[in-house]
């Protein structure tokens, strides 16, 4: 049979005003047609044939369908053989209509609805992908919810064929005992023994198959698996109340009221029982109707603990809890034993979430460690939310003394939940262990490595143990492992201290020690916290002594601070103070992080040496910066002095105060230390590089003057004295007028020096002259003999001078 309304769903998918007569078989023997065949706006109205083989069952029908894609087009396009293909879609049913339904949904529309990449304005940053545990990748609110909802049909098609497969079908008479239901047909068929017999017995069939199903609806907890859900349970009485309402309706039918009319005219005594089974039935349908009722009200709230999301399963606890004391008070067939049932199969589903959620990405020892302690967390959060509410609602239950009480076993409902996150800790405890060590293996801290390996073995042989399903609380031998790695963890522990212990021995500074202690704070877990802050109070009292060897390396030290290299005297001393103030204030400052530290006995003395020790150093800089700020003046006056100055042997020096150059490099030196410079004191150190240029100008041209006197030979000293005395003139402004502050210092030392290369010039050719003219011949002549020295015989006088003549003659030629 069909409904007109899905009749008319039919109607004319093809859009040509002809019936579309899907193929039938060879055995058809019932066509029903319904055309329209009136025109209104130019175009025929629909028309549909639809052709059913009537010898057989829907189940065994065949079903033809053509679809419009876009039906909503006015008018709609007339089909073709080439947009066919585009503009429909047609396909067959056959067999059982919602077998087929469910299978091509199941396993072709809702995968491909799943695995769609492209959605538009609510495509996600990365496609829809079942992950191994079968839960989707977030995605957009709109398109997460129209997958729920596809699911929730899957869901529904399922449970409706679970309904239509184990409906209780009465047995039926052949159609030769039909007998009319008028009275007179009714008395007359009592007469009749054998139509009498056959009707007890299919009423005593009837009893039978109807005491078979009020026996088959038992306690949930013995039909149903305990680790099933809340809508386990919906669907179990759904189920119910489908064979009971097919049952009550095939009781109502007209074969059933002349059976019973015959057989109480015969005054069959089987009609006792069978009225109170009748009576069972009606009972025990209000019965279930009445928990489908109620428990349909719950499935709103029940559906976030199948979406293995625990911050959305968080957020619909108190309305579910809510739900249910609503439904506890007025459902009139649902117990207590029930709704201990019920709150057990709640939180069965809340830990199968959990598992769910934990596992999404894999095992847990394949995903991030924080991530999975993070997820463990939620789930213990989610447990003493779901437990919370449930004891507040109990709570304000117990006010009204004359309502329904939450008076359910806790053991019952919360017990797996408990263990489960008991389970959950454990693994918490395992992981943030693993996290421990695997921070001290990165550590810089020396001499780590062998406890990190023993651990490493440790945890592999316990991940080895466990590499099944650790999140199964059945599975108890998990406890024992667990057990073994906890000792061998609590001997590493030990091992750990001992290591502690030493390192804190060979290190003796303060700093270090915070430092080698803020490392370890950094990787050690809240066990060893005691121990470190021992450690810590050990450092505080060390740091004490420390104060005390600072001091007496200041008293020793104050008078003639040590000066330190390339560092004028003052910067030295006001560096050297701040460096004994930086080694008391820098662990100052670490242990005021800890103000525990700054309350133990021994904290009042050590604070007041501190403060004490301070306040010296700081005033010690501030008395050398002052005393440093009063010699500005004397030294800044040194500016105003002359360029050149005159002994008493009359030799010229540069005349330049020392200090200025160590007042430069104390104000480049200061202000590198962040002080307070005198405006005074940064003009000179702006001018610093023109005052030692003009130095060092100053000091290689009096070098050059002294060295050009020096090449002034006595022998014509004499004819150079106007030279001399017009370079003494040039550089006489340098000692007269020409201060540092004057702003022609370059151009009076360039004059000067032109002076000097001029007379060198004059001294070098007078030299090169007198060399090479004078000289020279003077030696010659000198190296010639008056006369010849060549033995003579014998010659008289004016022989002799006559040929002495001759000689020397030819000789100076």
């Amino acid at each position: 049979t069909m409904r007109p309304s899905a009749l008319s769903a039919l109607d004319d998918p093809l859009g040509t005003g002809r019936g579309a007569t899907p193929a039938g078989t060879a055995g058809d023997d019932q066509e029903v047609r319904s055309q329209h065949s009136s025109r209104a706006s130019g175009f025929f109205q629909p028309s549909v044939v639809i052709s059913l083989q009537a010898n057989h069952s829907l189940s065994s029908s065949v079903c033809c369908y053509v679809l419009r894609i876009h039906p909503e087009a006015n008018p709609p396009e007339l089909l073709t053989a080439e947009n066919f293909d585009k503009e429909t879609i047609a396909g067959k049913l056959h067999g059982n209509l919602v077998d087929e339904v469910l299978l091509r949904f199941k396993n072709l529309i809702y995968p491909a609805l799943r695995s769609r990449r492209s959605w538009g304005m609510l495509t996600p940053s990365s496609p829809l992908e079942s992950d191994t545990s079968g839960q989707k990748e977030c995605a957009p609110a709109e398109l997460q919810a129209f997958l729920d909802v596809c699911e929730k049909f899957q869901s529904t098609m399922e449970s409706t064929r679970a309904s239509v497969g184990k409906l209780i079908q009465l047995a039926r008479l052949s159609r030769r005992y039909d007998v009319d239901p008028s009275s007179r047909s009714v008395a007359k068929a009592a007469q009749k023994r054998e139509l009498v017999q056959v009707y007890h017995d299919t009423l005593e069939e009837w009893t039978r198959q109807i005491d078979e199903l009020l026996s088959d609806i038992p306690q949930l907890s013995a039909d149903l698996p305990e680790d099933l859900g809340p809508l386990a349970e919906l669907h179990y009485w759904k189920l119910r109340l489908t064979q009971l309402s097919g049952l009550a309706d095939q009781l109502k039918a007209r074969q059933c009221k002349t059976v019973l009319q015959v057989l109480n005219a015969a005054k069959d005594p089987l009609l006792v029982r069978f009225r109170e089974m009748d009576g069972r039935v009606t009972d025990v349908l209000n019965e279930v109707k009445d928990n489908v009722k109620y428990l349909s009200t719950l499935e709103k709230f029940v559906e976030p603990m199948y979406a293995a999301d625990p911050c959305r399963m968080i957020a619909a606890i108190p309305g579910l809890i809510s739900a249910i004391r609503i439904m506890h008070s007025i459902a009139r067939h649902y117990n207590t034993e029930k709704m201990t049932s019920l709150f057990t199969r709640i939180t069965n589903q809340l830990i199968v979430c959990c598992r769910s959620y934990i596992e999404s990405e894999g095992s847990i020892w394949e995903q991030d460690t924080g991530a999975v302690i993070t997820k463990l967390g939620t789930c213990i959060n989610l447990n003493q939310v779901y437990q919370s509410e449930y004891r507040r609602t109990k709570t304000d239950l117990s006010s009204n003394l004359f309502g329904k009480q939450f008076d359910f076993s806790e053991v019952a409902i919360f017990s797996r939940f408990d263990v489960f996150c008991a389970r959950a800790e454990k693994l918490i405890a395992v992981l943030e262990t693993t996290m421990q060590f695997a921070t001290l293996a990165k550590s810089p801290i020396e001499g780590i490595g062998p406890i990190c390996t023993k651990f490493e073995n440790v945890f592999t042989t316990f991940r080895r143990r466990n590499n099944a399903d650790v999140l199964d609380t059945r599975k108890i031998a998990f406890d024992a492992v667990y057990h073994e790695f906890s000792n061998g963890v609590a001997d590493l522990s030990v091992e750990l201290v001992v290591f502690i212990n030493n390192c804190f021995l060979t290190v003796t500074q303060t700093t270090k020690a915070l430092e080698l202690l803020a490392q370890f704070r950094a990787v050690l877990s809240k066990e060893h916290e005691s121990l470190l802050e021992e450690k810590h109070l050990a450092i505080f009292h060390n740091y004490g002594r420390d104060l005390e060897m600072l001091r007496s390396v200041y008293e020793k030290s104050k008078e003639r601070p040590p000066i330190q290299r390339n560092m004028p005297p003052v910067a030295s001393a006001i560096a050297w103070a701040r460096q004994l103030l930086r080694q008391i204030e820098q662990p100052m400052l670490k242990f005021q992080e800890t103000p525990s530290i700054l309350k133990s006995k021994d904290a009042k003395r050590i604070i007041r040496s501190y403060n004490q020790l301070a306040k010296t150093l700081l005033m010690f800089e501030a008395r050398w910066y002052a005393k440093w700020c009063e010699g500005i003046k004397a030294a800044k006056a040194g500016l105003g002095a002359t360029l050149l100055v005159e002994d008493t042997n009359s030799r010229l020096y540069v005349n330049f105060d020392p200090s200025l150059f160590q007042l430069m490099r104390e104000v480049r030196c200061l202000q590198m230390m962040g002080l307070k410079i005198p405006v005074d004191c940064l003009t000179v150190r702006n001018r610093a590089g023109r005052f030692r240029s003009c130095y060092e100008n100053l000091s290689f041209m009096l070098k050059e003057f002294y060295a050009v006197l020096e090449m002034v030979d006595p022998v014509y000293s004499n004819v150079v004295v106007p030279w001399v005395d017009r370079l003494n003139t040039t550089i006489k402004p340098g000692l007269v007028h020409h201060t540092w502050l004057s702003l022609s210092v370059e151009a009076y030392i360039a004059g000067v020096m032109k002076e000097l290369s001029q007379f060198r010039g004059l001294l070098e050719r007078v030299k090169v002259t007198l060399k090479g003219r004078v000289y020279g011949s003077i030696e010659e002549i000198g190296a010639q003999l008056l006369f010849d020295s060549e033995p003579v015989l014998y010659a008289s006088l004016p022989e002799f001078v006559e040929q002495q003549q001759q000689w020397s003659y030819e000789v100076s030629r």
